[in-house]
């Protein structure tokens, strides 16, 4: 559900997802701190500040989620790519995370020996965590477009149509909502 949401939008419009996620990162915490302060000065408001750590429990899950669908879409192409036939759902998502996470663990290979190969694997250490930061952050972002992008008001199924212009099940010959 959430993850398919997520890749699907995350292919669809990538550039957006790191726009999102560079905003989502660096919108969270002042508006983390300025709800919590309006929350602690109204009387009303004092008992909902348990749901801070909900909040923060919430960027995390959909931090992780999107990580996994950034992971799961570039696994998916590389299968294309390669012509892999990943049978099983989270084949993509293991496949994905290796290709992310494996410029890091060949520059710490490289970086072994130390001497000149110790400047070459910083610079691919350097590679792999810039590669991390924006698969992070490009999962971060799609999540957040997906969460935020739905219709909160569809219950019909899904044909696309708000509930109150889906058309009703015996009307086959009505007409289309204008």
């Amino acid at each position: 559900g959430p993850m398919e949401r997520t890749s699907r939008r995350l292919t669809e419009e990538p550039w957006k997802a790191v726009f999102a996620g560079l905003l989502t990162q660096l919108l969270f915490l002042p508006v983390l701190l300025f709800v919590t302060v309006i929350l602690a000065v109204s009387i009303v408001g004092i008992p909902l500040l348990v749901l801070v750590p909900v909040a923060v429990l919430a960027l995390l899950v959909a931090t992780l989620l999107g990580f996994a669908a950034v992971a799961q879409s570039l696994g998916r192409w590389a299968a294309e790519r390669f012509g892999w036939q990943l049978a099983e759902p989270f084949l993509p998502v293991v496949v994905g995370v290796a290709m992310i996470q494996g410029v890091t663990i060949l520059a710490r290979l490289i970086g072994l020996p130390g001497g000149f190969l110790g400047l070459f694997a910083f610079a691919l250490i350097a590679l792999g965590f810039f590669l991390k930061y924006a698969a992070w952050t490009m999962g971060l972002g799609a999540m957040t477009l997906s969460l935020l992008g739905r219709d909160w008001r569809r219950t019909d199924g899904g044909s696309g149509l708000p509930a109150q212009h889906a058309r009703p099940a015996g009307a086959a010959g009505a007409a289309e909502p204008v």
